[in-house]
């Protein structure tokens, strides 16, 4: 990808787009979609049918949210549930064996991340904000300092298989999250991010952290289309190159176009067309100096003790104490 500042936006589907809507004329399309459904034409709509039939056959569980779920499939697949057919299968065996059905039936029960004790031990690792409000756009924003990462901790600390667990939550969190904007919207929500590179060091690097890393990254082509928003890799020093060359096979073509590598020069011009300055921490140009308390509800961190928010994103300069400070 290339790095340019501010090109994520532009790089980006817009979630304010129709789902029945190309990317290219999605411009000020949100005003006429009324639904999800609404935006579909009667072809499109026997689609959808057809794609829930298929998934609903191959064991698969759908809540209030399906329309949105099922859509990205169909959206992946130029709208044709024949060639969505095999990914819907085996996403729905997929699914059920991994547990995500699960996950997402907890979620859409009120459940939070932080009652799941490996994500809290992960956030102990590394500054991490999954569903920090919205982008301007709409997109599900979610924050990641990598540079802050104590990966000897994370390797001695969590398992591969708690590891695989926690990537699953949050994967199906966010997913959760965008399909119940979706709904609500009635316009095709997807998850954004920016991964912030600063203070990326030779240990990052660490054979062992990749292999890790490498089979959860094909997650999102095998079994999350049209997830992915636009993730802006911020603040990537010289070295970045080299992780990126061990990471990228692992996503296609199409979910690469999404990334942009930018460096510390470009980074805070495309952060600020990302999202607006009053759902961003003030580290990333925003105005919030406290984690606010509806991010705060959503992701259940107020159910830690004092003790444990002072052990959250230890080293990191760009959210420390973002969780804790003003907490009595």
């Amino acid at each position: 990808p290339t790095a340019t500042p501010g090109g994520a936006a532009a790089n980006s589907p817009s979630a304010a787009a129709c789902v029945g809507t190309p990317p290219t004329a999605a411009g000020g399309a949100a005003a006429s979609c009324p639904g999800l459904l609404a935006a579909l034409t009667p072809t499109q709509r026997a689609e959808l049918a057809a794609a829930r039939e298929t998934f609903e056959a191959a064991g698969g569980v759908l809540d209030a949210h399906a329309d949105a779920f099922l859509l990205r499939f169909l959206r992946n697949h130029a709208f044709c549930a024949m060639k969505a057919a095999p990914q819907l299968r085996a996403t729905a065996a997929w699914r059920n064996e991994s547990g995500a059905a699960r996950v997402r039936a907890e979620y859409a029960a009120g459940a939070t991340l932080c009652e799941h004790e490996p994500y809290v031990r992960l956030l102990r690792m590394i500054g991490a904000l999954v569903g920090h409000r919205t982008t301007a756009d709409g997109d599900v924003l979610v924050i990641w300092h990598v540079g802050s990462f104590d990966s000897s901790s994370w390797l001695a600390g969590m398992t591969s298989a708690e590891w695989r667990e926690v990537t699953l939550r949050v994967l199906e969190y966010g997913a959760w999250r965008a399909d119940a904007l979706s709904t609500a919207t009635g316009s095709l929500v997807r998850v954004s991010f920016i991964i912030d590179y600063d203070g990326l060091a030779l240990k990052h690097h660490d054979p062992r952290i990749v292999a890790r890393i490498l089979p959860v990254l094909r997650w999102p082509d095998a079994h999350y289309p049209e997830y992915l928003g636009v993730a802006l890799l911020v603040n990537a020093p010289w070295m970045f190159a080299r992780l990126w060359d061990l990471l990228s096979p692992a996503l296609s073509y199409a979910l690469q176009e999404r990334i942009n590598i930018l460096r510390a020069a470009d980074s805070p011009a495309a952060v600020a067309a990302l999202a607006a300055a009053a759902d961003l921490p003030r580290a990333y140009g925003g105005e919030l100096d406290v984690m606010p308390a509806d991010v705060r509800a959503a992701m259940g961190i107020d159910r830690l003790g004092s003790g444990e928010l002072a052990q959250l994103f230890p080293g990191s300069g760009a959210l420390g104490g973002y969780a804790r400070l003003g907490v009595t």
